[in-house]
Parts: C-alpha cells; sequence; structure tokens
C-alpha cells in the first residue's frame, strides 16, 4: 500500500493522498514529503505491543519479503539453532487486499555434524503461512514463487 507521509525526525504524519501531505508541508515546513510502499503482517511474537503488527517496504511487495525475510521468518516462528533448509517459498493473492506468503522447510542445518541428504524426508518438512494485509492489485495479483539463494 502506497503511503503519503510529512516526516519532521522521527515524526511520521500519514495522509490519504500526496495532495494532503504536501498541503500539510505548506502550513510546517519543518516537515518533508515521503512517499513509500508498505505492508502489515500480523506479529504472534510481539508481545506486550499496543499493535501486533508489523510491516515490510521496499519499491514491490516481493523486493520487500526478499529485504525483511529474516525478519519475516522469526515472525512465522521458523528458526533455531540448527537452521532450516528451504525447500520452496511461495506468494499468492488470496482475497482483494491480502495475499499469502508461504514457506515450507526441513528443519536441519548442513552445519550439522554427519548432516547428509538423505535426512530431507518429505515427511519432516514443515509448512508455515503468514498472511499479508494491505495489498493492491497494482501491486501483486497472481502467484509468485521465490527463487531460492540460500537457506537460513
Amino acid at each position: 500500500m502506497k503511503k503519503f507521509q510529512a516526516v519532521q525526525k522521527n515524526v511520521v504524519v500519514n495522509f490519504k493522498n500526496k495532495k494532503e501531505a504536501i498541503e500539510f508541508i505548506e502550513k510546517k515546513p519543518q516537515y518533508h514529503y515521503e512517499e513509500k510502499n508498505e505492508w502489515r503482517y500480523y506479529d504472534a511474537y510481539l508481545g506486550n505491543s499496543s499493535t501486533r503488527f508489523s510491516t515490510i517496504s521496499g519499491n514491490t511487495l516481493i523486493d520487500a519479503i526478499e529485504q525483511y525475510f529474516k525478519k519475516i521468518i522469526t515472525s512465522m516462528g521458523l528458526y533455531g539453532a540448527s537452521g532450516y533448509i528451504l525447500k520452496t517459498v511461495k506468494l499468492e493473492k488470496i482475497t482483494e487486499d491480502k495475499a499469502r506468503l508461504t514457506i515450507t522447510a526441513y528443519p536441519f542445518s548442513t552445519a550439522l555434524v554427519g548432516f547428509n541428504n538423505d535426512m530431507l524426508k518429505d515427511d519432516r518438512l514443515k509448512t508455515k503461512t503468514l498472511d499479508i494485509l494491505d495489498v493492491t492489485e497494482n501491486e501483486f495479483e497472481g502467484k509468485y514463487e521465490f527463487e531460492l539463494t540460500k537457506n537460513i
């Protein structure tokens, strides 16, 4: 979702459109204009917070997921001492304003002593999903499978 903002240091004021933001800045010139794409997702690991939503931002939704992937997998509970070997990472539009990120991974690490590929059996796969909110038609439509370049 595109955000139109007036920003002064760490104070951010959001507006519905660019025109409203510019009008605000004309009255308060200490602010400057910023525009960015931002999406939210429910983060169960944000304890004691007034809101349980985390945000990611980037040029596109796919770029934002790649840039914030470590943060996302932590929110999904896909982390641990031994790590995970990714099998698939997919994104698909599920409603008018929501997309679902699905990660399938083996709960192993190639750093384990005695590791070999025979340990990667499909009955050990773990699949987690995360719904990403504020997705518009222009930002993402259909399905996308991420190219896996490294493991976590």
